[in-house]
């Protein structure tokens, strides 16, 4: 059944299949059960465990906080410098969407989000074990 399901999804994308028919409930059905599949089914098609999606867990406050900005730039910056067509600039806006708020969450990961962790690490309280002061 999940494979049906599967070919049938990668088919309606491949194809642009028109699905405004349904109600967004049957959207949200279908999201339960894909997310739950994932999340309870060991034997699942799809894998979430890896080392890209846990590196982008560990960027993603990053993420939260720099996406928004770099959309408005990444569209600002192709509407003033190029003249494309619609499917060549959704493209490029994409890619670069996605590339530079990786990138910048990145880098904001590793030069001020690490070194504050650092720093918070210095002023916590350390509880000793066998010390008593009465």
């Amino acid at each position: 059944m999940r494979i049906v399901v599967f070919v049938f999804l990668l088919y309606s994308i491949a194809t642009g299949l028109d699905f405004s028919v349904f109600h967004p409930d049957v959207f949200a059905l279908i999201d339960l059960v894909f997310i739950l599949n994932v999340g309870l089914n060991k034997k699942s098609l799809i894998n979430l465990e890896n080392k890209y999606l846990t590196y982008l867990g560990r960027i993603s406050y990053g993420l939260f906080i720099y996406h928004p900005i770099f959309i408005v730039l990444s569209i600002k910056f192709l509407k003033n410098n190029f003249s494309l067509n619609n499917t060549l600039f959704n493209t490029l806006l994409y890619l670069l969407i996605m590339s530079g708020s990786i990138a910048i969450s990145m880098l904001s990961n590793r030069f001020f989000e690490r070194p504050f962790i650092q720093l918070k690490k210095s002023f916590s309280i350390v509880k000793t074990k066998g010390f008593n002061q009465n």
